[in-house]
């Protein structure tokens, strides 16, 4: 080998060394990061007294839950239209990440996940948030359930009488999943019977069920949905709403392919159908999730769950004054948590509590907008604070390529980059079909096949990458091809490390009091798998061999002679 010949190599292992231990940390960074999500802590669950409780302004209310119900597949649902025509038709938004537990949980306490502390379907029970359940049990009022195993998970230590049916072993058995759902039904016609439980909480299984398995445009969901249609109305038949009321929503719904927990509106937005004792007919009005717990402790006389965030809902029923005072109270005592918190020394300051209905919406705009603006200020200054570090880490790398980067080798490595790069968006959005949404991972079971899959693409593309380098390289020596495979996933890496910073940036890789955004979380999360996958051995050995083999190709079709330099 010649003197250049020697330098070049040396050159390649010390970049694909330093690649290899890159690739390292990114895998560890992603893997604790993973965890500091999945096994968040609230940091507002201090308990809280409760207000005292009102008259209630019905006998009973029946919460019904259809897991994984889109809010336009609801509209074609005649049980559930008929409820509408004589009731409140509302739109309810989820929290983020739109899973079953965290959409339970904001369903019970009116707490979203950054709240209530539920975050994924793994965690491990009971709720610590204040929940109807609760409430209801410290009030001395007896209350029933019939849903799946998980929410014997989360409040069967406060649920006075519960039936609980496992979820079938495969999502993709319409004849287990509407067994489930059947057996489900019945404990619920039971509990209705026996009459003893101001509140009964019902949840549907199958529709997230026909959801996973043949995503929300297929004939199996729509079927589930009119089958839970079905129940629902033989529900109905053992209701006296002139006494009693109900609620039917949904935890969260489902893209046309299947899945959820991220963002899109059909995922988020999910009906709201109250009808009953004094329930007034309203439609086109969008709200959150949270506001149903207030709303359901209203009707009940209970107190309303202490770290709720949500509202009475006014506008479907004349809320007692009493019980509009005591979930103001609980609102104000919540924000001077949560400020106390977030930023020490501040003082809630949202003018008197309403004593009007009309009253209500606005001054709950305006605690929130309070604990929003909380929130925004302290986390502009913690990304102050890593603002230095995050360009210091970007500029060095780029001094050093931007010093270094004038030989051909780096211009050969440069366009492989450029491919890297574009290719990578093509696999990942055009072949793929996917977004920077959790709802593309189907089920848990996904999780790990899903992000195994995206290190084999990222792994393929490098080597594409490398390929491209070493042929434009065909005019050098081999050493020169083998050198701008290293440089081509150096500066793919670089680009993506870039991205990694932003995400530093704006939201830390450790949430002590916050929950990042979850789009940005799963674009960093994907971005550290292309760092692992470019710093494995596979991708560091064969980057150089796939370099080796386009230049040998290059040099014979083209025919140009070496030229060493």
């Amino acid at each position: 080998m010649t003197r250049r010949q020697v330098v070049a190599v040396a050159w390649t292992a010390a970049l694909l060394a330093l690649l290899f231990a890159a690739g390292r940390q990114a895998a560890q960074l992603a893997r604790f990061s993973w965890d500091q999500a999945v096994g968040y802590t609230s940091a507002y669950l201090r308990p809280l007294p409760h207000g005292p409780s009102t008259p209630p302004m019905a006998r009973r209310v029946v919460l019904v839950v259809v897991d994984g119900l889109r809010e336009d597949t609801s509209r074609r649902l005649p049980t559930l239209n008929a409820l509408r025509a004589r009731g409140a038709d509302l739109v309810a938004v989820t929290g983020e990440p739109s899973l079953s537990y965290p959409g339970w949980t904001m369903i019970l306490t009116g707490a979203p996940p950054e709240i209530s502390g539920v975050v994924t379907n793994a965690f491990t029970g009971p709720i610590r948030a204040s929940n109807l359940f609760s409430v209801a049990r410290a009030q001395g009022m007896r209350t029933a359930l019939a849903g799946s195993a998980g929410w014997q998970n989360l409040v069967g230590p406060w649920v006075t009488d519960g039936h609980y049916v496992p979820d079938p072993e495969a999502y993709a058995d319409p004849a287990r999943s509407d067994a489930q759902d059947r057996a489900i039904a019945e404990a619920a016609r039971a509990l209705l019977r026996s009459a003893s439980a101001p509140l009964v909480v019902v949840h549907f299984a199958s529709v997230d069920h026909m959801g996973h398995a043949f995503g929300a445009a297929s004939a199996q969901y729509g079927n589930a949905a009119l089958a839970a249609d079905a129940h629902l109305a033989s529900l109905l038949a053992m209701v006296d709403l002139d006494e009693d009321v109900v609620f039917i929503t949904a935890d969260h719904g489902h893209t046309d392919r299947g899945g959820h927990a991220g963002w899109e509106p059909v995922v988020k937005h999910v009906p709201l159908v109250v009808a009953g004792r004094g329930v007034r007919q309203r439609a086109s009005l969008t709200v959150s999730l949270a506001d149903v717990a207030p709303t359901v402790a209203a009707w009940l006389g209970l107190p309303t769950p202490t770290h709720n965030t949500g509202r009475v809902l006014v506008e479907i029923g004349n809320v007692p004054w009493q019980a509009l005072a005591g979930w103001a109270r609980q609102l104000q005592a919540f924000n001077e948590l949560y400020l106390h918190r977030v930023q020490p020394g501040q003082a809630a300051q949202a003018g008197p509590p309403p004593v009007a209905a009309d009253d209500v919406a606005a001054w709950h705009r305006q605690l929130t907008a309070q604990r929003d603006a909380a929130r925004a200020a302290q986390l502009r200054r913690e990304r102050l604070a890593r603002l230095p570090f995050v360009l210091l880490f970007a500029a060095v790398p780029a001094v050093l390529i931007a010093v270094l980067g004038r030989r051909a080798s780096w211009r050969a490595g440069l366009a492989g980059a450029a491919v890297y790069l574009a290719l990578y968006a093509v696999v990942y959005f055009g072949i793929r079909g996917h977004t920077w949404s959790l709802s593309v991972i189907n089920t848990e079971d996904n999780i790990g096949p899903f992000f195994r899959a995206r290190v084999v693409d990222a792994v393929a593309v490098a080597l594409l990458a490398a390929a491209v380098a070493g042929w434009r390289m065909r005019e050098r020596s081999w050493a020169g091809a083998v050198l701008a495979s290293a440089q081509a996933l150096l500066l793919s890496a670089y680009v993506i490390f870039v991205q990694v910073l932003a995400f530093y940036a704006l939201w830390d890789v450790k949430f002590p009091w916050y929950l990042p955004d979850f789009g940005w979380g799963f674009k960093y999360y994907l971005d550290l798998l292309q760092l692992a996958a470019i710093g494995q051995p596979i991708t560091l050995i064969g980057a150089p061999a796939a370099a080796l083999v386009a230049w040998a190709v290059a040099r014979k079709v083209v025919g140009q002679p070496p030229a060493e330099r």
